[in-house]
């Protein structure tokens, strides 16, 4: 009996530590996780993102990437908005000031309406999003609002301490738990990374409406090219998928993950407070209008 009791007072302690445990693991995973990434990140020389991102380019080209089809005058007269911009942007909004890779615009496609930021300073657009902005009537502010959102990937780091987030989260587990599986390890990995990548699209969001305000130019146009991607986006989700009406499939390498999300960016789900706290990107149509307003709640004046 005294056992019994004994143990039924050590019962509630027990379930209180595993508790604190449980909440201890859930900030680290959120907070003191991007935190240890940003301060590690500093320490990462440059000549290393420069090679990791040459061979993922490198991968993407060899793969579902193609050579760009834009007339080489239009190449010519984005890459010299491009590098204007880049003259213009101050050290000082930037979390790494004496971080200074050379920015270099690169065309592609094979992909949908995008812009994308590899580690080391290299941001490549696609065909598809100056085809959307002229279709749409939207001007090459627009075009330039995106480059100063992927710029604020690059001077933020935003790849670089994906990757470093990815090793810590997976060293935090193990020391945490010892000998974690492999489900729970990429599990928790892959929820966390996703929060910290909409923390990442906030802060390139800040960063281009700071630049653009620098530069003297507006960000309404990039909201607005934001909403005609995702109405498109949208449309293309509605339509049927049988495999008689759909169009040739992609290359096998190319990221489906990824793609299924974008299909589903517009979607009401988005409001949902569960895959808000999930989703990669913040709400579309949020994003857009703080773009069109040129100043979002979260952002430093």
């Amino acid at each position: 009996s005294r056992l019994m009791a004994q143990q039924s007072r050590q019962t509630p302690l027990l379930l209180g530590a595993i508790a604190v445990s449980v909440v201890g693991l859930g900030l680290f995973y959120r907070y003191g996780t991007p935190w240890a990434a940003a301060q590690l990140t500093r320490f990462v020389p440059l000549g290393w993102e420069t090679r990791l991102s040459d061979n993922v380019l490198q991968r993407m080209d060899d793969g579902f990437l193609k050579p760009s089809k834009l007339p080489a005058e239009r190449q010519a007269q984005l890459t010299a908005r491009f590098d204007a911009l880049v003259q213009q942007a101050p050290a000082t909004l930037q979390r790494y000031p004496s971080y200074q890779p050379p920015l270099k615009l690169e065309f592609r496609s094979g992909m949908p309406a995008n812009a994308f930021a590899l580690p080391g300073g290299k941001v490549v657009m696609t065909d598809d999003i100056v085809k959307v902005a002229a279709d749409q009537g939207i001007s090459d502010d627009a075009l330039v609002g995106v480059l100063a959102h992927e710029i604020g990937h690059v001077v933020n780091r935003h790849g670089m301490r994906m990757v470093v987030e990815q090793g810590v989260l997976n060293m935090g587990l193990g020391l945490a738990l010892g000998d974690v599986s492999g489900v729970v390890s990429t599990g928790a990995t892959l929820l966390t990374s996703r929060a910290y990548s909409r923390s990442h699209e906030r802060e390139a969001d800040c960063y281009a409406i700071a630049l653009m305000r620098q530069a003297s130019l507006p960000t309404a146009p990039m909201g607005q090219l934001l909403l005609a991607i995702a109405h498109d986006e949208e449309d293309e989700a509605r339509k049927p998928t049988a495999e008689s009406t759909a169009p040739a499939a992609e290359p096998a390498s190319a990221p489906k993950a990824k793609d299924k999300d974008k299909d589903k960016a517009a979607t009401p789900r988005e409001s949902s407070p569960v895959w808000s706290l999930l989703a990669s990107h913040p709400d579309t149509v949020q994003r857009a209008t703080e773009l069109q307003q040129g100043h979002a709640p979260h952002c430093a004046r």
